[in-house]
């Protein structure tokens, strides 16, 4: 607290980037804390694959939150002639920087979510190869997908509700936030739910390991 205000405060991406950063950081050695308990051993000397990507997803959302924040406290900023992402770049980019970092910690989610469950891309690739050679084919590929990948198809639907937690954030930003001006009241809605997408992700990390 005594630096964040006379140091990182004044500097626009690093004010943003140690709020963001120390909330990543407490979800990163909360999580090898409670893995050393729960396997009685130190705590590692590393991340866990799932657990840096729990950090760095948290880590995005939050410098998303910060810049709304920033975007709903521009005339306070304004005012105390403190050099904000909004105040710098403009809203509109500002705004766009955060929903491409959502974007990527939703990418990063639905990919670790994906190696959870097993899934991969050539998975895919069977249902295309099938419909490309046509004919009886195509029905055995279909009926081997739907009838050998029961278990598989429903584990599809946990990437695809990251992907609905991400879009929807972003979603917000652009139909609601952006096109409607920046208005205070929508801002602070998008403060106040946005971290609920965040939550459905690490949730949804949680479940499984890699």
């Amino acid at each position: 607290v005594t630096l964040y205000t006379p140091v990182c405060k004044p500097l626009p991406f690093l004010k943003s980037g140690v709020v963001a950063l120390v909330t990543a950081a407490s979800v990163a050695l909360g999580g090898l804390a409670a893995l050393a308990v729960s396997t009685s051993s130190s705590v590692p000397s590393s991340l866990p694959p799932s657990l840096a990507a729990s950090a760095f997803v948290v880590f995005c959302h939050m410098y998303h939150r910060e810049i709304l924040m920033d975007i709903d406290d521009t005339e306070g900023d304004e005012a105390g002639q403190i050099l904000t992402l909004p105040r710098l770049l403009g809203k509109p980019l500002a705004l766009l920087l955060g929903g491409g970092l959502v974007a990527l910690g939703t990418a990063l989610s639905a990919w670790v979510v994906g190696m959870q469950h097993g899934l991969r891309l050539s998975s895919l690739g069977v249902l295309q190869n099938g419909v490309m050679r046509g004919g009886a084919e195509v029905a055995a590929t279909v009926a081997g997908i739907v009838g050998l990948r029961v278990v598989g198809a429903t584990a599809w639907l946990a990437p695809v509700a990251v992907c609905a937690a991400g879009v929807s954030v972003c979603a917000y930003d652009w139909r609601v936030v952006w096109r409607k001006e920046f208005r205070h009241d929508d801002v602070s809605k998008g403060i106040a739910w946005s971290p609920l997408a965040m939550v459905v992700m690490l949730l949804l990390m949680g479940t499984g390991s890699i």
